[in-house]
């Protein structure tokens, strides 16, 4: 296992306490019972934009979120605004250059497109992370983020399912960046793409078993490796 891989892994075994699931209110648990996206913001020095960290149960195996999410360029067939997901390098099994290009949906805003390194990592079977940053981009000075895949037991169905502990930072650049509405489009992009992201698991699931088990099969492929 690379250092790096090694870093990932140990980062995985600090577990979902440490993402703060354990110190949501009660409320907040019951509403990601009841498969709803719960969302809470941190200040950042010396930025006007938060870090967001985002809660979702998937009725569906961390594996399977994980090998799903790890399909870079199939996620512009899912989530609103992406435009295109390409792979431009992959260094190892492990760290993935992609390319990606959203859409405003606002006349007046630009169209932003960057590349990130994408990192996999399993701690377990139960425990995956995907997790990403800037190699370069238009607009932007910084992103940083993770998606991570934990084993949970729904407390409302029963059902043995995934918490993804979805966060994001991101540092813009171009005019009216600051502006109020654009922070709040930008957070309610990162919700629809968390709704996205389980919704497209359950449905390939229930109704496209082919595609979810050739994801499986690279995302173990690339593990196995490590």
């Amino acid at each position: 296992m690379s250092a790096l891989a090694a870093l990932l892994v140990a980062a995985l075994h600090v577990g979902a306490g440490a993402q703060g699931v354990d110190t949501l209110p009660r409320a907040a648990m019951d509403s990601i019972a009841n498969r709803l996206t719960v969302i809470r913001q941190t200040t950042v020095e010396q930025s006007s934009w938060p870090r967001v960290l985002l809660y979702r149960f998937i009725d569906a195996s961390p594996e399977e979120c994980t090998a799903m999410f790890a399909d870079y360029e199939h996620q512009a067939a899912y989530i609103r605004d992406l435009v295109e997901a390409t792979i431009t390098r992959r260094l190892d099994s492990s760290r993935t250059e992609v390319f990606f290009r959203y859409s405003s949906g606002i006349r007046l805003l630009p169209t932003t497109t960057y590349t990130v390194m994408e990192r996999l990592a399993r701690a377990d079977s139960n425990r995956y992370m995907v997790s990403w940053t800037l190699v370069s981009g238009s607009k932007l000075r910084s992103i940083q983020g993770s998606a991570r895949f934990f084993g949970w037991t729904n407390p409302v169905s029963g059902r043995a399912g995934t918490l993804l502990v979805y966060e994001q930072f991101v540092v813009p650049s171009f005019i009216g960046d600051g502006l109020g509405f654009v922070r709040a489009r930008a957070l309610n992009g990162v919700r629809d793409a968390v709704d996205a992201i389980a919704a497209e698991v359950e449905r390939e699931r229930a109704t496209d078993r082919v595609q979810l088990d050739r994801q499986r099969g690279a995302l173990n492929a690339a593990l196995r490796t490590q």
